[in-house]
């Protein structure tokens, strides 16, 4: 099934770049995986001055600061993604990072960011860009992290995890991955169950009880999604004891794919990121694709 608005999207990916490393491998695994799943990536790359810059430098010198290219070396990155037959395009746009970002990829199917870049501190997994843009965007997006050890990004995922609350937003990212999966990648819908009530032994099968519905639950909602797919059988399921954060990101290894479902307002005026979907953003090692509500 597939809700009006991805219905009205823009068959393109937009990728943000700064010319970072950080950004070179979100532009690297964008177009890996672009192949197949959408005809047109645009690489955009924002730029701007700071407060009375203007005053500083003068105004007729503003157009000479505007950087001379999107990413280096983006010819050589994108020829054989060219050569698969996507088309590739790229930009420079004045504005505030964030903005620019959420701009570009306000009616695209996906928006593809580094975790951090330029102005990152390197002890921080996510800077304050790709944060803004998993928050704040309308569709998709999917935060890149760089290699652990500075080596060359894997160019391809290998497998999708899906953390599953039973939410709407948990429906919608079960979808999403079936659509990137092609039924080529495997897809592992995960639940998680943590204990919230501290007693005597006595309430061990009330516990127990209490994960057995909570897995059931899981179950069903896995089997709804599947029937509204019409596919049977296409998600692989795990349910665990313990913190959904903790659990997911532990899941997932660099070259795999973790998608949240995000249940919190759209936009400037109301983005708020779900509690796990921010931790896992914080905390995992492997690209995260956040999923809005429908």
């Amino acid at each position: 099934m597939t809700s009006n608005a991805e219905a009205n999207r823009t068959p393109m990916w937009v990728v943000g770049s700064d010319g970072s490393a950080g950004a070179g491998h979100a532009v690297r695994w964008a177009l890996a995986q672009a192949i197949g799943r959408t005809p047109s990536v645009h690489v955009i790359r924002a730029w701007h001055l700071p407060p009375m810059a203007g005053a500083e430098f003068g105004v007729g010198r503003l157009a000479d600061m505007e950087p001379s290219e999107v990413h280096p070396g983006l010819d050589e990155l994108a020829a054989d993604a060219i050569n698969a037959g996507l088309k590739v395009t790229s930009g420079v746009q004045y504005g505030g990072a964030s903005h620019v970002l959420l701009d570009a990829g306000e009616d695209a199917e996906l928006l593809v960011v580094g975790s951090r870049g330029l102005g990152g501190f390197r002890r921080l997994l996510l800077g304050s860009v790709s944060h803004q843009c998993a928050t704040h965007a309308r569709g998709p997006v999917v935060v890149v992290r760089p290699p652990v050890d500075d080596g060359p990004a894997e160019p391809a995922v290998t497998r999708l995890v899906v953390g599953v609350d039973g939410s709407p937003a948990a429906r919608e990212a079960l979808r999403w991955a079936h659509t990137f999966a092609r039924g080529e990648i495997p897809v592992v819908a995960i639940g998680a169950w943590t204990n919230a009530i501290f007693g005597a032994d006595e309430l061990h099968s009330e516990l127990e009880r209490l994960f057995q519905h909570a897995q059931s639950s899981f179950g069903q909602m896995v089997d709804a999604v599947e029937a509204e797919l019409d596919a049977p059988g296409c998600f692989e399921r795990k349910f665990v004891r313990g913190g959904p954060a903790v659990v997911l990101a532990d899941e997932c290894e660099p070259t795999e794919l973790l998608v949240v479902g995000e249940r919190g307002h759209r936009g400037f005026t109301g983005g708020l990121l779900g509690s796990v979907a921010t931790e896992v953003l914080h905390r995992a090692r492997s690209p995260i694709a956040v999923i809005p509500a429908p």
